[in-house]
């Protein structure tokens, strides 16, 4: 930056952490006390065959999918 004008602009949003968790045969979910158990063969059974590190994503991408409405302008963390 060759200027700099002085101001910043900092805002306060809330900061989440969700638990997600795999394996081959399901993915868990848990937030806040609500939870969600996906099982690849009956739920997402393109999942079954997928590497392990793949289930891993998808469990995070359910739990961003499921609870996207209340994390809208949060800091999310999934562990």
């Amino acid at each position: 930056m060759t200027r700099f004008n002085g101001t910043v602009y900092y805002r306060e949003v809330a900061t989440i952490t969700a638990h997600t968790d795999a394996c081959n045969e399901g993915a868990g979910l848990f937030w806040h006390g609500d939870w969600q158990y996906v099982n690849w063969k009956r739920d997402c059974p393109k999942a079954q065959t997928l590497h392990i590190n793949y289930k891993e994503v998808l469990g995070m991408v359910f739990a961003v999918k499921h609870w996207a409405g209340v994390w809208a302008n949060c800091d999310v963390t999934l562990v």
